[in-house]
């Protein structure tokens, strides 16, 4: 005994795994969280803020996305474009910025070559893997390896997520429910077949559903955008005003509508000539409304004498733009117009 143990004191000591290098890059957004994800099916994550750094279980992986809530978003493409896409990453990768896309993610710029693997690919239209935006329910040959983490049909969706892996157009969980039915059980069979027929019209309509709210979304964003650009309205004209005590010399006018639902504050106004100069209106006339707070739906409005402007170079002739300069930085600007036909002038 005393000998064994001697001779176990003797054996070197097993070396510790050298840990992996980490891949680092940035994400558009925050509050993703990015999963590196070996072939044989593990996996390590970390949250975008919106940079990542994560170890990898392995020298190759691919990069998937989900939020936090674990809905998938999809793969992230290193390079490639129409017809073939590299998804390969290798351990201590420096990705960069990461754009986050509809159902995928794309590297701003290509990396080192020793920062991929080129032997991960996938099929891809436009640069877009063709698995995204259906979990992978595409036509395709399966070969290779098949793995949690390896993508046999080469949509860009790996097995862990992808709903139909080999490619034949049939959901996986419709061909599991079919292995090693026993024969001469056509009722169950056919019971199996029903609830199969259930799963995948529950699945399309899951997915219509899933783009309809796309849509939505889209087009909420779009109508907010619209709304923004119009929340204040900039309009310019030429006037005579008309004072009690009698007098007025003909004026150009900036009037300023607030069409949103929040209260507005102007704060400067100036002429945008054509050649790119600007005439600060600096001096407020009587009766004029600058600075001011314009509440929802309710407008202001300053002006200028003519005789005053001209000498800086205005034209009335020349088409020009009033710009109302409104608190914290924001600016919204009128039509481009003429405030005097080039005919006017000419009688």
């Amino acid at each position: 005994m005393a000998g064994v143990l001697c001779a176990c004191l003797a054996l070197p000591a097993p070396a510790p795994a050298i840990p992996r290098q980490a891949i680092t890059g940035k994400l558009s957004r925050p509050d993703v969280v990015v999963v590196a994800l070996a072939a044989d099916g593990s996996a390590s994550h970390a949250t975008a803020r919106p940079a990542f750094r994560l170890r990898p279980p392995a020298e190759t992986v691919t990069l998937q996305l989900r939020d936090r809530a674990g809905t998938y978003l999809g793969p992230v493409v290193v390079t490639g474009g129409d017809g073939r896409v590299t998804l390969g990453v290798r351990a201590g990768a420096r990705l960069g910025r990461i754009e986050l896309r509809n159902g995928y993610a794309r590297v701003g710029h290509v990396p080192a070559p020793r920062s991929i693997d080129s032997r991960v690919t996938a099929r891809a239209r436009g640069g877009k893997p063709l698995g995204v935006g259906n979990l992978g329910l595409v036509p395709g040959a399966a070969r290779g390896r098949s793995a949690p983490g390896t993508d046999p049909d080469a949509d860009g969706i790996p097995n862990k997520f992808d709903v139909d892996d080999d490619g034949n157009l049939v959901l996986d969980t419709r061909e599991r429910s079919a292995v090693g039915q026993p024969a001469g059980r056509p009722a169950d069979g056919g019971s199996r077949d029903e609830d199969a027929d259930k799963a995948d019209a529950a699945f399309i309509i899951a997915i219509v559903a899933a783009e309809l709210a796309a849509v939505g979304l889209l087009w909420q964003v779009l109508a907010l955008r619209r709304r923004r650009r119009r929340r204040v309205e900039v309009d310019v004209r030429l006037g005579l005003p008309i004072y009690p005590q009698g007098g007025g010399d003909w004026s150009v006018f900036v009037e300023v509508l607030n069409a949103s639902e929040h209260p507005v504050r102007w704060v400067g106004a100036e002429l945008e000539l054509r050649d790119g100069r600007r005439l600060h209106l600096m001096h407020q006339p009587p009766g004029g409304e600058l600075p001011a707070v314009l509440q929802p739906h309710d407008s202001h409005q300053t002006w200028a004498p003519c005789r005053i402007l001209e000498p800086g170079g205005l034209d009335l002739t020349r088409p020009i733009v009033a710009i109302a300069k409104l608190d914290g930085g924001d600016v919204a600007r009128s039509s481009r117009r003429r405030l005097v036909p080039r005919s006017a002038a000419k009688r």
